[in-house]
């Protein structure tokens, strides 16, 4: 019986769980592809499939490490669980996300964290609309000057913390395309490169904790905060801590009428 179960399984092409996947990344990858090619035979087989069918498998060509289903315009299904899905792989110079279809992710935790390698990254493939949290999604991408959200359905995301913090490299950080009305945590920007932040687009109309927020944003000269709604938010905690750079800063628009915690805000 066992065999005929195994016959009649059809394959699925959902790859292992960020983390787990994380593991089967060579420290010596400069590159991730995901693609559709026909695995060479003299390559050496990376098991990166969730059930161990090698619907996805993975090998490497040179310093490029390629994951694919192998069948042709066929994507590879990220796992519904992508947290740290490329987390500490400060080699990594260039990721490839044509072919990764995220559909179903509802977690994008730490999935760039400290890809501090990475100059450059095309955000234009991923399918965001289930996903509920992106805390620390692009942590400490320090090397990144410009990223574009705009393909970003966050609709659906709840967390935001750490989102961008320690991208020191950031020059701008266009928030416009960001749909921010389910968010409740947006602590720690930390972007010390930004000397312009527009914060008009942000509904922060759930967000109860914005400690740190703008910690650590020393190029900011000024900052419009008369946007922010803040009538349920707790905790501003360093909020402004180490914006050193900030000429002047009105606050009347702040509603602290569920403040709990404000030490070191300034």
């Amino acid at each position: 019986h066992t065999s005929i179960d195994l016959y009649a399984k059809e394959k699925t092409f959902v790859l292992k769980r960020g983390s787990e996947f994380n593991s089967m990344i060579p420290s010596t990858a400069t590159s991730i592809v995901f693609t559709d090619e026909t695995m060479p035979v003299s390559a050496t087989l990376i098991d990166v499939d969730e059930d161990g069918d090698d619907g996805v498998i993975a090998w490497m060509d040179g310093t490029t490490m390629i994951v694919s289903t192998q069948i042709k315009d066929l994507k590879i299904q990220s796992n519904q669980n992508s947290n740290q899905m490329f987390y500490n792989k400060n080699n990594l110079k260039n990721v490839d996300l044509t072919l990764l279809d995220t559909q179903k992710v509802t977690n994008m935790e730490s999935m760039f964290d400290d890809c501090s390698g990475l100059t450059a990254l095309d955000l234009s493939p991923l399918d965001t609309q289930k996903v509920t949290s992106m805390d620390s999604m692009f942590y400490n991408c320090n090397k990144l000057t410009i990223l574009d959200l705009s393909p970003l359905d966050t609709s659906n995301v709840t967390n935001m913390r750490d989102m961008f913090r320690r991208c020191k490299g950031l020059i701008g950080l266009d928030l416009s395309s960001l749909d921010t009305q389910n968010v409740t945590d947006m602590s720690y920007y930390d972007c010390s490169g930004l000397t312009v932040l527009d914060l008009a687009p942000l509904d922060t109309g759930k967000v109860t904790n914005m400690s740190y927020m703008f910690a650590n944003c020393s190029g900011l000269t000024a900052l419009d905060i008369s946007h922010l709604k803040t009538n349920n938010v707790t905790n501003m905690s360093g909020m402004f801590y180490g914006c050193v750079n900030l000429i002047n800063l009105n606050l009347s628009s702040i509603d602290t009428g569920n403040l709990q915690a404000a030490a070191g805000m300034f």
